[in-house]
């Protein structure tokens, strides 16, 4: 089998974090945050989280090299329970919602360049209650990315990695770009940086500023779905997570450098696109276009390193006998998962067509920030047992534990009636747990 190497490892890391957040959210902050001071140490904070958080997952990875990421840990570690109530959330909502939001993204940031027409006209196949089924132009190019970046996971590893090495490349050297020419700028304020808060800082504000931020990190996770197609993993891993979320924390915190010098924060507010504004100070207007480009090529780059990991997940379950063991094969001449790829793709094709994967993500992010922290105190266990417990391993895992419980509460607080619609919408696995339990043979 062709396996990914150190540079595809660290491509699928790079281009599964870096996503329409690094673009946007720094704009949403500016409500609870007008210090550009406290936006930098929220960024710096973030980096901190992400940094912890690809320690706790290159123990985790370390220690079991097999491809389908949490859903292994957690029913190796803690019970077939935890992984299968994973697997559940990964395929229903998070990595199929995900993969159709992606879709509409790069959709309309495709319409940003090219202005079609039409574009927003929207058609009814059906309805049955509340629920229907519509269709449009951005819907047909979110099908269209769909399927074309499906195809090419179907085609391979290798292919599908290729791919995510020229669009990490490609996004990434784009930012490099941004990053020097702004603070070069002869438009850019330097003093802007120095300036003090009008209405101060509260605790709440910055916490719900830094949850966004943690959430624009996020993905740093994608190459351990595919760790049994990855040269010594167990070395590989480790290295590419951790360089990966070093690259992008560096080049986060550059670009909102630039932002903040290219305006002040109170015309940033309420401005969701804030690449679009600082590129027209910067360099003079005509950055709508440019902007989209860079973020359409972010977006596909998020959405080649997610349709490639989340089928691991699938065909891991399958093994187990999970899902009817249908997605267990891997393709005689691709040695692809093809039938969890199929299987992924058409369910994320009807949550396109349905347009209901926002709501879903939103009803899962405490189910998935759970996980996460389950994540942490398993390769907390796995160190203790070894005796392998280091000052730095142990920084690592507490403060990533604590910043997963900060989320869990802030969102708890903030968000209860969604927190607790997800936490149903997971319970609803449990049947099918137990019924698909029947043909398992669970391999420990």
């Amino acid at each position: 089998m062709k396996k990914l190497g150190f540079i595809g490892t660290l491509s699928l890391v790079i281009g599964n974090i870096i996503g329409v957040g690094i673009f946007t959210t720094t704009g949403f902050m500016t409500q609870y945050l007008d210090s550009p001071l406290f936006i930098m140490l929220a960024w710096f904070l973030g980096a901190v989280y992400a940094l912890s958080g690809a320690k706790v997952y290159g123990i985790l990875a370390a220690e079991y090299p097999l491809s389908g990421g949490d859903y292994q840990y957690l029913r190796r570690a803690l019970h077939p329970l935890a992984g299968y109530l994973f697997g559940w959330a990964a395929f229903f909502v998070t990595y199929s919602g995900s993969i159709a939001a992606l879709g509409i993204a790069a959709a309309y940031y495709l319409n940003g360049i090219f202005n079609i027409s039409g574009f927003e006209s929207v058609y009814t196949l059906f309805s049955i209650g509340s629920f229907e089924l519509t269709f449009s132009q951005s819907k047909i190019l979110a099908i269209i990315f769909i399927i074309v970046f499906s195809w090419i996971s179907y085609r391979g590893i290798l292919l599908s990695g290729t791919f995510q090495i020229v669009l990490t490349s490609a996004i990434f050297l784009l930012l490099i770009l941004f990053s020097v020419t702004g603070t070069l700028s002869p438009a850019a304020d330097y003093s802007l940086l120095l300036m003090e808060s009008d209405s101060g800082i509260t605790i709440s504000g910055f916490l719900t500023s830094l949850i966004a931020v943690l959430f624009s990190y996020i993905g740093w996770t994608a190459a351990v779905y595919v760790a049994e197609e990855i040269k010594e993993a167990k070395s590989v891993l480790p290295s590419a997570l951790r360089l990966g979320v070093i690259l992008v924390g560096f080049i986060y915190l550059w670009i909102n450098m630039v932002y903040l010098i290219a305006m002040p924060i109170d015309e940033m507010r309420d401005v969701i696109n804030i690449a679009t504004p600082v590129f027209d100070n910067l360099w003079g207007e005509g950055g709508g276009v440019v902007i989209s480009a860079i973020i359409l090529i972010a977006v596909f780059s998020s959405l080649n390193s997610t349709i490639l990991s989340g089928p691991r997940i699938y065909m891991a379950m399958g093994r187990d006998g999970y899902f009817f063991g249908l997605t267990k094969e891997l393709h005689k001449k691709f040695k692809s998962p093809h039938r969890a790829i199929v299987f992924q793709a058409a369910w994320s094709i009807l949550l396109v067509l349905s347009g209901s994967f926002n709501q879903l993500l939103s009803f899962v992010i405490f189910i998935i920030v759970t996980f996460s922290l389950m994540a942490s105190l398993i390769s907390f266990q796995i160190l203790y047992n070894k005796k392998e417990l280091s000052a730095t391993s142990l920084f690592g895992i507490i403060f990533y534990g604590l910043f997963c419980l900060t989320i869990m509460g802030n969102t708890l607080i903030e968000r209860p009636a969604e927190s607790l619609i997800g936490v149903f919408l997971i319970t609803l696995a449990l049947p099918f747990y137990y019924f698909d339990k029947k043909g398992t043979k669970t391999n420990n």
